[in-house]
């Protein structure tokens, strides 16, 4: 995910952002290739940021309770309980945004798209 945000309200809003000519990735999922914006893809990356954390967590620098490694860790846990949360009240939404250029430049207008992730 490029930004993740947790409102006030108990949303959490995840967005994807393109620029340029760039188009949507795609990632292993499994044994399928998940189309980035597709609920398959999300899930991927969650479940990548999940196993992460466990590593993460038993890293030395972790253990011997280094401040700014254990404050990137503990974030990186608080966006995933977060996005848990929100998964169990359907409020996560996926928002892909993309801003197109062309030989003289960027274009001024800004695609903002709101992926189906089933809630």
């Amino acid at each position: 995910f490029d930004q993740v945000y947790a409102t006030e309200d108990g949303k959490v809003l995840i967005i994807e952002a393109k620029g340029g000519n760039a188009s949507w990735g795609s990632r292993s999922a499994g044994k399928d290739r998940a189309q980035q914006g597709s609920e398959k893809y999300m899930n991927s990356i969650i479940d990548n940021y999940t196993s992460k954390l466990d590593t993460l967590t038993k890293d030395p620098r972790y253990l011997a309770g280094d401040d700014d490694f254990v404050k990137e860790v503990q974030g990186i846990q608080d966006m995933l309980d977060d996005i848990d949360d929100a998964r169990l009240d359907g409020a996560v939404e996926y928002i892909g945004i993309q801003q197109k250029a062309n030989d003289a430049g960027l274009i001024e207008v800004i695609d903002v798209s709101i992926f189906d992730i089933g809630f």
